[in-house]
């Protein structure tokens, strides 16, 4: 739930001047089986289907579609008892899915839209609304939704609810007034990207092409790592810089950085079997500044070691994993950063991705 939720707050904050939110989707396309107790297996489903009602956003679950049919029958045409991996009608019935998915978000919100326009003969979200007064423009806030609401957490309790929601519309109409909303200019594209740097593997990601390119953009030393793309580990490629052999290492660096940077985020695969047997992988991130008579000095600002093999021995799945450093102190917007990466235990260890940002 808490990975999930934060990628949908950060994507709706990504045009606050915009009067209408970003189309956020989740596509949920596991079925199991990664533990026997089906309340487990249920458990992403459930978190995934409670944010989209929460934050009016789109969850679309393969899962869902074809569960009752997979449990009753025990058929494996679309699923598979022994892998997260399954064949081609899955596939196709995942894609299925999203298509019809899309013809109905579509169908019913230009139904909500017409009912808004016509029949309510009220402003609407792409209606101008920068001649209103403040307590209207707070109904138009509440009326279509044009806030975010408070984290769905075990903390939010019924007695509170309500108080939190009249703050998410004030916090709303307040970013309104300090960013200047009234004279944004609709047609321009405002960079509110958090990151100065963002990326994530095929498919729908970087290629081998585009992984290169970032990394000698940005390299001072490379030792054993390259990039991989390996058929053998799944038909999704599993494209991603990989160590080669023990004691691997790579450094990079970010010089005057364009915005700050807080938070540093690792896509990583964690994989099974002998050829990830021991992998581990330590993250030191810096701060570089430069030295009175030249040169430079780094401070470690976090350090962080992440596993790239499965505690349970039993799990035979290779999921694309996250994992957030928080910097002890912010990297200011044009200073630099330094990124170095070892391989401290294995002898392979694969990453999928990677994001600096501010929040």
């Amino acid at each position: 739930r808490g990975s999930l939720q934060n990628f949908i707050r950060t994507a709706l904050q990504t045009r606050p001047c915009a009067n209408a939110w970003p189309l956020v989707v989740s596509v949920d396309d596991y079925l199991g089986p990664q533990q026997e107790q089906l309340l487990g297996e249920l458990s992403y489903i459930t978190a995934m289907t409670q944010l989209a009602k929460w934050y009016d956003t789109v969850g679309i679950s393969y899962g869902e579609m074809v569960r009752d049919i997979t449990y009753l029958e025990g058929d494996e045409t679309f699923f598979n008892k022994k892998d997260v991996h399954f064949g081609h009608w899955a596939h196709q019935s995942i894609a299925w899915s999203v298509g019809f998915a899309a013809m109905e978000l579509l169908s019913n919100y230009c139904y909500d839209e017409h009912y808004a326009r016509t029949k309510e003969n009220s402003p609407a979200a792409a209606d101008d609304v920068a001649n209103e007064s403040s307590d209207d423009f707070k109904k138009i806030i509440k009326q279509n939704k044009m806030f975010l609401p408070p984290p769905l957490t075990y903390e939010l309790a019924r007695e509170s609810v309500t108080a939190e929601f009249a703050n998410a519309i004030e916090t709303a109409h307040q970013s309104f007034i300090d960013r200047n909303c009234t004279s944004f200019d609709k047609q321009s594209d405002e960079n509110m990207n958090p990151c100065i740097e963002a990326w994530i593997s095929s498919p729908g990601g970087y290629g081998p092409g585009e992984i290169n390119a970032f990394i000698n953009s940005h390299k001072t030393d490379v030792k054993d790592w390259i990039t991989e793309n390996q058929m053998g580990e799944g038909w999704s490629n599993k494209i991603g810089f990989i160590a080669t052999k023990a004691d691997a290492s790579f450094t990079l660096r970010f010089n005057d950085i364009a915005k700050d940077v807080r938070v540093v985020t690792i896509y990583f695969i964690r994989s099974y079997g002998e050829k990830w047997k021991d992998s581990r992988a330590k993250f030191t991130i810096s701060r570089v500044q430069e030295k009175e008579g030249g040169g430079t000095s780094a401070f470690v600002v976090s350090e962080d070691v992440i596993s790239g093999i499965h505690d349970d021995v039993t799990h035979t799945h290779s999921p694309t994993l996250d994992q957030s450093m928080v910097l002890s102190e912010t990297i200011l917007k044009g200073e630099s950063i330094e990124m170095k990466v070892d391989l401290v235990s294995g002898s392979h260890f694969k990453i999928m991705g990677m994001m600096l940002c501010e929040k």
